[in-house]
């Protein structure tokens, strides 16, 4: 069992590493040239208070909802902000 959370835990931080910065970079292309040192400072801000809030709103729904709450509050949270970037994007 500890070599599958291991196998796991590898593939979801190589997915993190992977998809933080494509975020980025389409991040970067909405924005106008002479503000993307702020936004980059927001987009930046924004992810380590994820980091920081994830956890503990995934605990406390993980102990007073169910063990599947924090996985099912992250997809739709996910799909949601993947709905969001298909609408705003550009033709």
């Amino acid at each position: 069992m500890p070599l599958v959370v291991s196998l796991g835990a590898t593939l979801g931080g190589l997915g993190y590493a992977l998809a933080v910065p494509a975020w980025n970079a389409l991040t970067m292309d909405r924005i106008p040239s002479d503000s993307r040192g702020a936004m980059l400072g927001i987009v930046a801000a924004l992810q380590g208070i994820g980091l920081v809030i994830g956890p503990e709103v995934g605990g406390r729904l993980w102990d007073t909802v169910s063990h599947f709450a924090p996985f099912l509050a992250s997809a739709a949270v996910l799909t949601t902000g993947a709905l969001l970037a298909l609408a705003l994007k550009e033709e």
